[in-house]
């Protein structure tokens, strides 16, 4: 518990452990608890509900509980499945191109056919 970059110990918490030891020493400090209510408050604390009893779910809340369970389950499962798949719509065929597109010269009067 050494703070102190020299070794020596902190004063700070020497006066506390001076304090301490003084408190403990010290009859007029508190007076002793009667074996009465030290018993008594034993006594309910042993008789008491433990910190996790509690009333149990209603029927309802438990299968709503369940629906949610398997919605969750089932979103994240459309989910992969819509991420894993390939596209199929029509927009993610790109249809013709320029390179694919071919138009027949047809002649003009007054335009020549040739370049």
């Amino acid at each position: 518990m050494d703070s102190a970059t020299d070794g020596s110990p902190d004063p700070a918490i020497e006066r506390v452990r001076r304090e301490l030891v003084r408190l403990g020493r010290d009859e007029s400090s508190a007076p002793e608890v009667p074996p009465e209510v030290t018993a008594r408050i034993g006594s309910a604390l042993r008789n008491a509900p433990a910190h996790s009893a509690r009333t149990p779910l209603p029927r309802a809340k438990i299968i709503a509980l369940g629906v949610g369970l398997v919605a969750v389950v089932l979103a994240a499962l459309i989910g992969v499945a819509m991420l894993a798949r390939t596209p199929s719509s029509p927009f993610s065929d790109q249809g013709p191109t320029a390179e694919r597109i071919t138009v027949s010269r047809t002649t003009t009067p007054g335009w020549s056919t040739t370049p």
